[in-house]
């Protein structure tokens, strides 16, 4: 969603912001577990619905990566870890993104708080 919209949605009512959220998080949650479905060909658990329905890793990075360019997060880098593997993993360029940390900017602040 552009920001335009995201900041749209955040003036309109307390009321009418959880209907909207709440409706996209279903609307969603359904799309999701309906191509799931698909994929397994019509039966599956719970369980893997659950797996399904979490949003896939790229699609988190895109949405992460778009939430920094609209200035709502910023990535926070952890402290950097001494010791001979962290310094070779680092040598040969290798990202430990999988422990990165994100916090909300002022702006991300205010807008989060009107949603």
């Amino acid at each position: 969603m552009p920001i335009g919209k995201i900041k749209d949605a955040a003036k309109q009512d307390p009321e009418v912001r959880k209907q909207i959220l709440n409706t996209v998080e279903e609307i969603y949650i359904q799309l999701a577990s309906l191509r799931s479905l698909l994929k397994a060909d019509g039966t599956t658990s719970i369980k893997e619905l659950k797996k399904n329905v979490t949003p896939k890793e790229k699609n988190l990075e895109r949405a992460i990566s778009s939430c920094i360019e609209q200035g709502l997060i910023e990535k926070v880098d952890p402290p950097q870890r001494n010791g001979l593997l962290p310094m070779l993993l680092r040598l040969i360029g290798f990202s430990m993104d999988v422990n990165a940390s994100y916090r909300l900017t002022k702006e991300g602040r205010v807008l989060a708080e009107k949603l």
